[in-house]
């Protein structure tokens, strides 16, 4: 048998021997009652010696019940969501003209980018911020006076208006 047929063939080996073992994993983890799928969130539940699978159901059903209610959850600065759209300023010139250039950062020839992380809520509002980098602290105190007035579209996933954190930059250069 030629050297490239034979190479094929064990590549097609190993990939049905890593196939068939990760479905027999998701099959043994399935029977745990570990994982439960909703709305493009994945929860994971840790083991713990005291819940039997019996209880994880109920907590199931449980967190159905105050899904179903509307309950809102505010997404940590550094968890992932996925959305579709994300969050555009729309008064990004109005604010960044209110910010100016502090005039001791000009004097002292300080240049650079205050990149501010803001949570905007599902309406397209300013909720809260944190500086995530900044060149210098009276930049990033300039930006914070102004930070909340800045107004957005909201994100958007599966048509739905989502809680988002999105990264905003001003720059200062003399």
């Amino acid at each position: 048998m030629p050297e490239k047929r034979r190479n094929f063939w064990i590549m097609l080996t190993v990939i049905a021997v890593i196939f068939s073992t990760a479905k027999w994993l998701d099959s043994r983890q399935s029977k745990q009652c570990k994982y439960e799928v909703r709305h493009h969130e994945v929860i994971v539940h840790h083991k713990k010696k005291r819940k039997s699978c019996k209880s994880y159901r109920e907590e199931h059903k449980k967190r159905k019940r105050c899904s179903s209610m509307s309950v809102v959850r505010t997404p940590a600065i550094d968890d992932f969501v996925f959305v579709h759209k994300e969050p555009v300023v729309t008064n990004y010139n109005v604010v960044r003209e209110r910010i100016g250039y502090p005039e001791l950062a000009r004097e002292a020839g300080i240049n650079g980018s205050v990149i501010v992380r803001v949570l905007v809520d599902e309406s397209g509002q300013y909720q809260k911020h944190k500086i995530i980098s900044q060149a210098h602290p009276i930049l990033g105190r300039k930006c914070e006076l102004y930070v909340s007035d800045l107004e957005f579209s909201p994100a958007k996933r599966d048509g739905r208006n989502v809680k988002f954190w999105v990264n905003v930059p001003f720059h200062f250069q003399n």
